[in-house]
């Protein structure tokens, strides 16, 4: 379909088709049409387009993107900051969180701040539940459904109590911090200059 033209204009052209919705058209564009050049603001790019008409294609360049920058901090901010202005605050997140573990100094006020309006406003469940995706598991499903059954505190450390040897109490006179008269004349005598 788009074959031999540059990515540029694939580009143009992706970003028309999307515009008037015609989702798979714009996906074919950006997939068939050749290489994709790995830019931040190309990736997220792709990855919005793609998840319209392509998702398993779109699954792909977020899986390569993940091993390309996995490791770089300055190349995960970047993907957050490109996912972040396509409107996918949710990816952002992911790239974001990336980059802070691989360095806390990519610490950025603004984006937590927004992230926190986002989590407290319940923007994203809002939306989510106005579309025509499946529903999420609700605030009322047990945490057991998604993670197992939780372990409480004595659980974790039975095997501590089993293993460790017993304690055995002194009192203040068995402790003794000056050395004994023996073990002061086999001390080891050292000899500064003066």
């Amino acid at each position: 379909m788009t074959t031999g033209i540059s990515w540029d204009e694939r580009r143009a052209t992706a970003v028309k088709l999307y515009a008037d919705s015609n989702y798979a058209a714009a996906a074919d564009c950006i997939w068939e049409g050749g290489e994709i050049p790995f830019r931040s603001g190309d990736v997220a790019f792709c990855v919005k387009v793609l998840s319209r008409g392509r998702k398993e294609d779109a699954m792909r360049v977020l899986r390569e993107s993940m091993k390309r920058s996995s490791g770089i901090a300055e190349e995960s901010l970047a993907l957050a900051s490109a996912f972040y202005q396509e409107g996918m605050p949710l990816l952002a997140a992911r790239f974001y969180g990336a980059a802070l573990s691989v360095d806390s100094m990519y610490f950025e006020n603004q984006f937590e701040k927004e992230s926190l309006w986002l989590d407290d406003f319940k923007v994203l469940l809002g939306a989510w539940e106005e579309s025509d995706q499946r529903p999420m598991p609700g605030p009322e499903t047990p945490i057991e459904n998604f993670l197992g059954k939780a372990k409480t505190f004595m659980e974790y450390t039975q095997r501590i109590t089993e293993v460790a040897p017993s304690v055995v109490k002194a009192s203040s006179e068995d402790i003794s911090v000056a050395p004994s008269e023996d073990e002061a004349a086999v001390a080891p005598k050292f000899n500064f200059p003066k």
